[in-house]
Parts: C-alpha cells; sequence; structure tokens
C-alpha cells in the first residue's frame, strides 16, 4: 500500500521513497500552482528524510519552478496538524513536551482561586486529552506515565488541603473527586483509535491489518496474534515495538 499524499484544509504532506521520485511529484505541483498563479512561501516548507542513502547536504528539494528556491532537510523537529515529526525517534522530545503541557495548566491554576471541581474538570478535559493526542505516536511504560501523573496528585491533594500520604487511588473514585487515571485515560484512547481502525473500511484501517499480519508472519505465528499466550510475549516484545508501535 503506498500512499504518497496527505492533505487537510490548507496542509499538504508529500511522501515517496527517494529524492527523484518526490521531486517529480514537486515539479508537477509547481507548474499547477505556477498555472493557477499561486505563490508557495518556501520558508514554511519543511523536508524530512528518513535513513537517507545520500548525505543530507544533497537532499534538497524544490517546489519552485524556475529552481531558484531550494527546501533542506529538517534535521530538527517539523509539525504537522498538531504532531510532531522527526527523521530521528522523538520519544524524549514528545515525553518533554507532556511534561511542559502539565506544567503549564498546573503553574496557571496555581495562581488563580479555583474551585476543586473546577480543578479536576480543567485536568480531565483538558489536560489530559492534549497529552493523549501528543503521545499518539509515543509509547511510555505504565511507570512512566505514573511519574508524569505524580505532580497532578500533589496538586490535587494541597488544594484540597489532604496529607502527601492519602491514598491517590481515593482521587479516581467517582464517588470522591473522580480524576481520570492517565494511564487509563492514554491506554483506553489507545485502544479505541485501534479497533476503530482495524474495523473501519479506510486506507488506515486496512494499513493497520497489513502491519498486524507482517506482525504475524515476523514472529512466526500459526493463529491469529491476539491468541498468543501472555506467557509468550517477552519473547515477542522486541518485534512488537518495531513493528507495532505505529498502530497503537
Amino acid at each position: 500500500m503506498n500512499v504518497f499524499t496527505s492533505v487537510y484544509m490548507n496542509d499538504t504532506a508529500w511522501l515517496d521513497s527517494s529524492k527523484d521520485r518526490l521531486q517529480s511529484t514537486l515539479d508537477i505541483a509547481a507548474w499547477f500552482y505556477d498555472l493557477l498563479d499561486i505563490k508557495i512561501n518556501h520558508k514554511k516548507c519543511e523536508l524530512i528524510v528518513i535513513n537517507p542513502s545520500i548525505h543530507h547536504s544533497l537532499c534538497n528539494v524544490t517546489l519552485d519552478i524556475n529552481r531558484y528556491t531550494w527546501i533542506s532537510i529538517n534535521l530538527q523537529e517539523s509539525r504537522y496538524l498538531g504532531v510532531w515529526l522527526s527523521h530521528k525517534k522523538p520519544k524524549q522530545r514528545n515525553k518533554d513536551r507532556i511534561i511542559k503541557i502539565r506544567d503549564s495548566i498546573l503553574h496557571s491554576m496555581k495562581s488563580k482561586r479555583i474551585s476543586i471541581a473546577h480543578a479536576i474538570y480543567i485536568i480531565n478535559k483538558v489536560m489530559y486529552p492534549r497529552i493523549a493526542y501528543i503521545s499518539q505516536s509515543l509509547i511510555l511504560t505504565k511507570s512512566e506515565w505514573d511519574a508524569i501523573e505524580r505532580p497532578v496528585f500533589g496538586f490535587i491533594k494541597k488544594i484540597v488541603s489532604l496529607s502527601a500520604s492519602y491514598p491517590t487511588s481515593a482521587l479516581h473514585h467517582e464517588g470522591i473527586l473522580d480524576l481520570y487515571n492517565l494511564w487509563q485515560y492514554i491506554v483506553t484512547n489507545h485502544l479505541t483509535n485501534f479497533f476503530k481502525r482495524i474495523n473501519s473500511n479506510t486506507m488506515d484501517g486496512n494499513a493497520a491489518l497489513i502491519r498486524l499480519r507482517q506482525g504475524q508472519i515476523r514472529m512466526h505465528l500459526p493463529g491469529s496474534i491476539f491468541d498468543t499466550s501472555s506467557k509468550y510475549m517477552p519473547l515477542y516484545m522486541a518485534e512488537f515495538k518495531s513493528n507495532l508501535k505505529s498502530i497503537v
């Protein structure tokens, strides 16, 4: 399955397997833009190259029909539709970004007089959804998510005047504060998106099924990948991380 273009409103992404193939697509786009007298802002164009076969200084492409302006490879990060992409695995950067969102929201609440109900609402309905959106391409362990959530517990206990030793599990009880559990929220969000994807008759749904079958073949499973016994999972964890993380 090949996907060469992704478009949403005025945000366009072109994808291909080589510089020449990508430049050929950009030449067609440049001709179309020139025909309609559309000016392209090359300063807002970014190029990401994954596993280049040539030096990054030779990976430049252009959307200029006259070949005056060229787009150089971005060695940092690029933002597309609110998701940060990079030629390297951006796990630590995304994790730092999540911590920054958490700290920013907690800091803004600390400087205001708000009720506990208001604070719970902001955390459940504003902070956690933002974190879940950024974490769509990020896999962290439960202990890592617990560490990210720990300052939230401290903030809630402080405004409710609870001792630090008060059991955090009580904060999640719907009859007490009904604070969402971040780990459960992230897992639920990932699973919901995953099941919606594999049960949809769309391009990303078909791609997910292909990746599942690839994982099943690489792990030499005779049956469905969902029927694998949990006792064998440590043997398959490396393959799981390399093959399935893009869809879960």
